[in-house]
């Protein structure tokens, strides 16, 4: 046993020893621990991990992309559906689509910890970060293209660059800028009627003077007397050579008592286009039976379509209805009748499988209001309404960018879309005893055998 002095001695030197080892053997453990990849903090045992409240993880890159341009144009487009795309869509069910899209565009990835828009924007943070610019500027439209073709109804829905905006703007004002008529027959500005029809015979002849039947000689055909059309009537021609604008509707006296009228597609001129056609070809001729004729129309304009169907119905009368987000919206129409067309006693109205968009809508109303007779087949069932969205944020000052969505739904006279459905026409063409059946609404033979020559063109 050691001296009491000593004992003490000893003990105090190992008290001193254990509280200095204790510490470095502490901070031994923490550079071994940190050494092999495992992040320790000896506060970690009174930090909020250990009270059940786990800190919010901060990665640079978020903070640093998140106000980025490839961010702000995902969140724009998703925002712009979520308002205006004709279907409710969830936050969850949005968040999908898109998560979809990147994965086929930038392969398969882990699901989101949240399905929203605050969770879709870091994952776009995060695909982006690493990524050159002008990787980023190719792939990301592709992920908006694709995700907007997937929007029902299927490929109506697009991502539109500034060149195809522009293209669907002058084809619904019947713009073909890269078409030239004066070339196609050959003729001056200033060229006389005469030498215009003239012109067209000799064409149409050298045209009809091919071996074969072909689609190219149709197509040739078919813009030989588009070109007629424009340049023989002085009005369209002058019209033509200052904007380009052709005129959408035509219209001949077949005989003193039918006239047919043709509406190729509804533009911001078509109610200007009919006014000048009645006027031009009936002069003081009073025919009872009107051919109104919708085969391969296009659509088109569909806002002005209140003010045409007006003309045909009179004013302040339920015209169609919109669908969108579970609402519908009621259209009157907005103008009286007009007066030309009241002489016509009967009306027959065609339509093919070719009718579509807006023409279904105004066959639809026609129907409703028994104007005339539906005859031909059912209708196309293209029942959207689309709108181009421009795009605030763009990837770069070199494009500009805009979404071309479908925002509504056409419904037809029983309140039901007009969408995969069509409008179903009075009078099948596709029954032999078609002729026999519009004996029945009191058509001549005069009538029914034009309309036979008509339905084989």
């Amino acid at each position: 046993m050691l001296p009491f002095h000593l004992s003490r001695l000893f003990h105090q030197r190992r008290v001193l020893f254990v509280s200095l080892a204790l510490p470095l053997l502490l901070i031994l453990i923490i550079v071994g621990l940190n050494f092999v990849g495992l992040n320790f903090s000896p506060l970690g045992l009174f930090s909020s991990h250990w009270l059940g409240y786990q800190q919010p993880a901060v990665n640079s890159f978020q903070q640093k992309e998140a106000d980025s341009p490839a961010v702000k144009f995902v969140a724009e487009v998703y925002q712009l559906i979520k308002q205006h795309y004709w279907q409710s869509l969830s936050d969850e069910q949005l968040v999908d689509r898109f998560k979809l899209s990147f994965d086929v565009v930038y392969g398969p990835s882990a699901e989101l910890e949240k399905k929203d828009l605050t969770h879709l924007k870091q994952r776009v943070a995060q695909l982006v970060e690493n990524q050159p610019r002008a990787k980023t500027q190719q792939l990301l439209p592709q992920v908006i293209d694709y995700l907007l073709v997937s929007l029902a109804p299927r490929k109506r829905s697009r991502l539109y660059s500034k060149k195809q905006a522009k293209k669907l703007e002058q084809r619904v004002a019947n713009i073909n800028p890269k078409e030239n008529y004066l070339k196609v027959l050959d003729l001056s500005p200033i060229a006389s009627n005469a030498a215009v029809k003239r012109a067209f015979e000799t064409k149409e002849k050298s045209i009809m003077r091919q071996a074969t039947n072909s689609a190219q000689q149709k197509r040739e055909l078919a813009q030989a007397k588009q070109a007629y059309e424009v340049l023989a009537d002085q009005t369209n021609r002058q019209r033509y050579l200052k904007t380009k604008i052709e005129p959408t509707i035509s219209g001949r006296l077949i005989n003193h008592n039918i006239f047919y009228l043709k509406i190729k597609q509804f533009s911001p001129t078509t109610i200007a286009d009919l006014q000048h056609v009645l006027t031009k070809q009936l002069g003081t001729a009073k025919p009872h039976m009107l051919i109104l004729d919708l085969r391969d129309n296009v659509g088109g304009a569909i806002d002005y379509l209140p003010y045409f169907t007006g003309i045909f119905i009179g004013k302040g009368r339920y015209a169609y209805q919109f669908f969108a987000q579970g609402k519908t919206t009621n259209f009157l129409s907005q103008v009286p009748r007009l007066p030309a067309l009241t002489n016509f006693k009967q009306t027959v109205i065609l339509v093919n499988r070719q009718t579509q968009s807006s023409a279904e809508v105004f066959a639809s109303v026609l129907k409703k209001y028994h104007v005339g007779v539906l005859l031909g087949e059912t209708t196309k069932g293209w029942g959207t309404v689309e709108r181009v969205f421009p795009l605030k944020t763009q990837l770069d000052s070199t494009q500009q960018y805009s979404i071309f969505l479908v925002h509504h739904l056409t419904l037809d006279a029983n309140s039901l879309p007009i969408e995969g459905r069509g409008i179903k026409p009075d009078i099948s063409i596709k029954q032999a005893n078609w002729p026999e059946q519009l004996k029945n609404y009191g058509f001549g033979s005069a009538t029914i055998n034009y309309l036979q020559h008509l339905v084989k063109l």
